[in-house]
């Protein structure tokens, strides 16, 4: 179906378009402001924030979801039951 494969690849370019800023980011992902940012400057796989004019910067809600899905699923350590 080349239809359904194009719609896929257009939403994926809105989603890339799509744009978040540090404190929507922060809450979405649960984190603080500072961890967001500490985040940028440590995680080399972390996607990097876009300057969009002075004091406004922002992040590609594409490329979040990328890495987001990129994680490995932590490990939850099971108890034996006896």
């Amino acid at each position: 179906m080349p239809g359904l494969a194009l719609k896929v690849a257009l939403s994926k370019d809105k989603a890339m378009q799509k744009l978040l800023r540090a404190a929507a980011l922060a809450k979405m992902l649960s984190i603080s402001r500072s961890t967001l940012w500490r985040w940028c400057k440590n995680k080399a796989d972390f996607p990097q924030p876009r300057k969009i004019s002075q004091g406004v910067t922002a992040w590609s809600v594409g490329e979040i979801e990328e890495w987001l899905n990129s994680q490995k699923p932590k490990e939850v350590p099971v108890m034996e039951q006896k």
